[in-house]
């Protein structure tokens, strides 16, 4: 196994030699394995072992036993004990999960500081299946079905090639020792139950599907990257980038067939996953909106849109007239005072100085704001003006207002207040232009 083993790390990772690699030590058959194989090889690495506090005396019998292997293969190794329990409460994880995001978070910190380039975990041929299994029950997308990949980052799986019967010959060849978890023989969580129950009874109809399946999985993965590569064809025309984010044109979308396949790679890395509902939405009326955690869809005349959510609802900016330029957000504001007015700037009002009231308050519009349309008689709600000038949901969402005591000053970049407009009785005229 030791000549096949390092034939296939040399192919997938060939600087392997010239690397360091943090080893994450269970004390279990397979990591023990992994540790002496990566020890035979002559390769650089450390070993990192964590104590999850979850059975006890065995827990730290684990520990005891990675300490002294450590000492046997005359390689350092790191410790860290985890209260699992508490940190599964405090964060709402199952215990399982609170031990998975311990675990990775560890490794990562640990291998950066020890500048380690790749982190080892042990997964195996038979792992490849149970994760195969899992997703299956589990509803997942193609992309769950390519099994786990040989490198994720600088996380490497040197033994995914090789089976769990392997890896126990190579063990007993060698006369090597390793622990036994208690826990896996339980059948109470769901992968401990597809190893000890369903992937028997399929090797019983199958004996050799471990080591065919990864040729299933050869052919899930090039199905995978043939639809990668057609989606990454039509993005442009389905999911137009604009300046706050995105659209997606519904004239381009009603040709589709399969439109939720679609809209699940092209709207899952945005956190959406409510595809009937999504899909409901090229048909829906004007201002249908739709969230996820940090993003929302709105539907608005011919296009859905896509944009961030806004956190800057109660974001205010006080304004003194000593300033002349003023950042906010992706713009800014410029106060400049001349002696005349020159139209010719659709991005730029004036005002009469003397009218104003500082500090001026910028911030987002809000419901109930009234403002004085300049060039009309009487006033009008901004939410109105708004809608009249047939500006969509989102933009309404994030548009600024240049306010005096109270008063709306500007629209910014859209109307001016007649409150403030300069006359012949005005002294003092002051051009405020958005950027």
């Amino acid at each position: 196994m030791i000549n096949s083993f390092k034939k296939h790390v040399l192919e997938l990772w060939p600087d392997v030699s010239k690397r360091k690699a943090l080893l994450a030590i269970s004390g279990g058959l397979d990591s023990v394995v992994l540790a002496h194989l990566w020890h035979a090889t002559g390769w650089p690495f450390e070993l990192a072992h964590c104590n999850f506090s979850l059975r006890g005396d065995e827990s730290d019998g684990d520990e005891n036993f990675v300490r002294s292997l450590a000492s046997n293969l005359g390689a350092i190794c790191h410790f860290a004990v985890f209260d699992t329990k508490t940190h599964a409460l405090i964060h709402k994880l199952s215990v399982q999960e609170a031990a998975r995001q311990l675990r990775y978070d560890h490794f990562k910190k640990l291998s950066t500081q020890m500048q380690c380039d790749y982190i080892l975990t042990a997964h195996h041929a038979n792992d490849q299946l149970e994760t195969y299994l899992i997703n299956t029950l589990r509803g997942t997308g193609l992309k769950g079905l390519t099994g786990i990949p040989a490198q994720n980052n600088d996380i490497i799986r040197p033994l995914l090639p090789f089976s769990r019967d392997a890896i126990l010959a190579y063990a007993q060849s060698h006369q090597l020792s390793w622990r036994e978890d208690s826990s896996n023989q339980s059948s109470d969580y769901l992968r401990n139950a597809i190893r000890l129950k369903v992937v028997p009874e399929l090797v019983s109809l199958r004996p050799n599907l471990i080591s065919e399946f990864p040729q299933t999985l050869n052919h899930l993965k090039a199905a995978q990257h043939m639809i990668e590569a057609h989606i990454e064809a039509v993005r442009p025309h389905l999911l137009i980038k604009t300046e706050s984010g995105f659209e997606l044109p519904v004239k381009e979308w009603i040709k589709l067939n399969h439109i939720k396949t679609y809209l699940f790679y092209l709207l899952s890395p945005f956190g959406f996953h409510q595809w009937d509902d999504i899909a409901q939405m090229f048909d829906a009326q004007s201002g249908k909106m739709i969230l996820a955690e940090n993003y929302k869809l709105l539907k608005d005349r011919s296009h859905l849109l896509l944009e961030p959510i806004d956190q800057l609802k109660d974001f205010k900016i006080l304004i003194n007239n000593n300033l002349n330029i003023i950042y906010f957000n992706k713009y800014q504001l410029t106060f400049t005072t001349v002696s005349k007015l020159v139209l010719s700037d659709a991005r730029a009002i004036y005002v009469d100085a003397d009218l104003l009231k500082w500090p001026l308050t910028l911030r987002l519009w809000e419901s109930g704001d009234r403002f004085y349309p300049i060039g009309m008689t009487g006033s009008k709600k901004v939410s109105k003006y708004l809608k009249d000038e047939g500006v969509s949901v989102f933009d309404k969402a994030r548009q600024w207002v240049l306010i005096s005591q109270n008063k709306i000053v500007w629209i910014i970049g859209r109307r001016a207040d007649d409150r403030f407009k300069v006359t012949g009785q005005t002294r003092a005229i002051l051009k405020i232009s958005y950027h």
